[in-house]
């Protein structure tokens, strides 16, 4: 079948089969997506450390090469994550003598020590929202510019087990990030995917894997099963 419309997915590691083996490595939700849409062109550019600020600053050199009609991205949790220490402190901690022995028993103790934050309303983050949305307007514009389209992915929830054990405070973060991102596609007239939605897991433990963070199977094919749907009407308008 002849391709009719070239996608470039973009994503961090939760776009990758990151902690999926065998067989299983090939049911990322890009690659599920390609599968399940053979009409589709699929390209790709995912990184485990892909931020928005990276994927602003290079657009044009990388998005050029693939000159895609819709470009999907998925962003925002190495941004909205709350880190155990601000970033001034971690890269002065890294030069000072005993600095990295003072992190690293931060972080053996990191559970009560994000529970201790969380309780005191403290949160260090690597980019605040507005530079987020800035970064994220930037790149529509240049979208727009070139006649590209974009799909924003929401950032996906942290499951219920890891919110209340390991990461405490995180889904608090990537709701009101998301709130955001909604507001910022209604203004800009961009589709803003909810990546799990329809899913009937609540505590969306099925979803992640035991790392808490890169999807599972199932996870995979819940986001790749929304993104065909969406993407299937968009085909269906073009053919108009």
């Amino acid at each position: 079948m002849r391709a009719t419309r070239r996608i470039l997915f973009v994503s961090n590691s939760q776009g990758t089969a990151a902690g999926l083996d065998g067989d299983l490595r090939w049911s990322n939700y890009p690659l599920l997506v390609e599968e399940r849409m053979p009409e589709l062109d699929c390209r790709y550019w995912m990184a485990s450390d892909l931020s928005v600020m990276s994927v602003d600053t290079q657009f044009r050199e990388i998005v050029m090469q693939h000159r895609p009609h819709q470009v999907v991205l998925q962003c925002g949790i190495i941004e909205c994550a709350l880190r155990i220490l601000p970033r001034d402190l971690r890269d002065l901690l890294r030069v000072l003598p005993g600095g990295r022995i003072v992190t690293k028993a931060i972080h053996d103790r990191q559970r009560g020590w994000r529970t201790l934050l969380n309780r005191l309303g403290v949160r260090f983050q690597d980019v605040k929202l507005p530079a987020f949305l800035r970064h994220l307007g930037n790149i529509h514009d240049k979208c727009r510019e070139l006649a590209f389209g974009l799909v924003i992915l929401g950032i996906p929830l942290l499951s219920e087990q890891c919110e209340r054990d390991v990461l405490p405070g995180t889904n608090q973060a990537i709701g009101e990030y998301n709130r955001a991102i909604e507001e910022l596609a209604r203004r800009r007239d961009l589709v803003f995917l909810e990546p799990f939605g329809g899913h009937e897991d609540p505590t969306r433990d099925s979803l992640y894997l035991k790392d808490s963070v890169h999807f599972s199977e199932e996870g995979h094919r819940v986001i790749a099963w929304n993104l065909v749907g969406l993407l299937r009407r968009d085909v269906a308008e073009v053919r108009r």
